[in-house]
Formats: C-alpha cells, structure tokens, sequence
C-alpha cells in the first residue's frame, strides 16, 4: 500500500506546480505538464494496487484498518489528479482554490 501511495508523490506535486503556474503565468510548465503526463501511467496503477490489496482484505478488514484507510487516502488523492487534469476549473470550483485562470 505504501508502493500504490509513493507512486502519487509526481503526479500530485505536478498538481502543486501547475496550480502555482496558473496563478503566475495563466498557463502550466513544462515540468509540471511532465509530471501530470507521468500521473496518466501512476495513477491507474496506484488505484488498481490500491483496489486489489483492499479487495484482498476485506473479509478481515477490522484487523486491517489502517491499510484500508491508506487504501481510501490513496483513492480520494487519485481522484483529486484526475479532475484535475480533466478539468482545472472544476476542480478549483470544488477545493475552493483560486486560480487566475480561471476567474472571468
């Protein structure tokens, strides 16, 4: 589970980047458009280590709580990537985060 949690530390610090540098310039980096093309790769791999160590506890997931709940985190955080990378102004509508850009 810590596997599935590392691999979103790129995507998710492109995500911080990209923030910044829509609030700069109006537009993402290079290195942040890297790092959010390297979460299209990560990310369905975090959720599909995430969904299977999950699926393999669930019958005794009381004893297993913490490694659910990593499981949970690891899921709220991709999902976080992907609306943003689907739709930045949506996601600044939802995480109440202004972005320049965005504001007409």
């Amino acid at each position: 589970m810590l596997i599935a949690t590392g691999i979103l530390i790129i995507p998710q610090l492109g995500l911080f980047m990209a923030v910044r540098d829509l609030n700069t310039s109006g537009h993402t980096s290079p290195l942040a458009f890297l790092f959010l093309i390297i979460g299209v790769f990560t990310v369905p791999t975090s959720i599909i280590l995430s969904g299977a160590i999950v699926a393999s506890v669930r019958r005794k997931w009381r004893e297993h709580q913490p490694i659910v709940m990593l499981g949970a985190v690891n899921t709220l955080i991709a999902l976080n990537i992907i609306l943003f990378v689907a739709n930045q102004c949506a996601w600044s509508a939802v995480f109440n985060v202004g972005i320049k850009a965005c504001i007409r």
